[in-house]
């Protein structure tokens, strides 16, 4: 049987991977052991908020701008933005995440979204308060 370990509160599931579907037959609640530790393997995993990085178990993520806060302004948030600051990320006046997007917005203190603030249609908006580290 090939495993697979997800860390899923200090304990590890394991399940048989040729079975399409994991029901509770095929599940097993282990000690979480070093076999969880996914800090290095290349894959966001766990509870990971980023590739080996945040979440209970690993480092602080890197922080994408040397500032503290982001304001948007009356602007686009375009596709695949993915901003993680140090203390806030604003938006002020209309702004508006870009229809079919995917955008991640992450910040040590706040997500603040004033009014004016959209999301386009089919967007896909996640929002973390998590801190993370300047680099």
């Amino acid at each position: 049987m090939r495993s697979v370990y997800y860390q899923t509160n200090m304990a590890c599931v394991t399940f048989d991977q040729g079975d399409p579907e994991c029901d509770s037959s095929t599940t097993l609640m282990l000690p979480c052991q070093n076999n969880c530790d996914s800090c290095s393997d290349g894959v966001m995993n766990g509870d990971e908020t980023d590739i080996d990085c945040g979440g209970s178990l690993c480092s602080l993520c890197p922080c994408t701008q040397m500032s503290n806060s982001l304001v948007y302004m009356d602007e686009v948030i375009p596709d695949g933005t993915d901003e993680h600051l140090k203390v806030s990320i604003l938006t002020n006046g209309s702004v508006i995440t870009g229809s079919n997007s995917s955008v991640n917005l992450k910040a040590g203190i706040e997500v603040l979204f004033n009014p004016g603030f959209q999301t386009g249609a089919q967007s896909e908006l996640t929002v973390i308060i998590e801190e993370c580290e300047i680099r």
